[in-house]
């Protein structure tokens, strides 16, 4: 399966430092962010994962194929970007929803 056939509406976010809540199903596609730290699920409902930025220098995780699915509640639903300049998340919705 490739990105361009998961069926659902694709939705961006993009911002400073801050969080991002998706909802639980979505299908992340990238993730992009300069200096300081992401934290993200790891698509699994019971863990994060932490990514460390450079400072001035754009960070970028594309899911080529198999996009990550988010699950779960509360943290495992978030992308919490600390610290960055820029961030900018693309993803699905999860399936049925628009």
């Amino acid at each position: 399966m490739s990105w361009y056939e998961i069926k659902g509406k694709v939705l961006t976010s993009a911002g400073t430092s801050g969080t991002v809540t998706l909802p639980s199903g979505a299908r992340i596609l990238q993730i992009q962010f300069v200096g300081g730290t992401c934290v993200l699920p790891t698509g699994d409902g019971t863990t994060t994962q932490t990514i460390t930025g450079v400072t001035g220098q754009w960070f970028s995780m594309t899911e080529h194929h198999m996009s990550r699915i988010v699950q779960g509640t509360g943290t495992q639903l978030q992308l919490v970007f600390s610290g960055t300049s820029s961030y900018f998340v693309e993803y699905v919705g999860a399936a049925g929803s628009s």
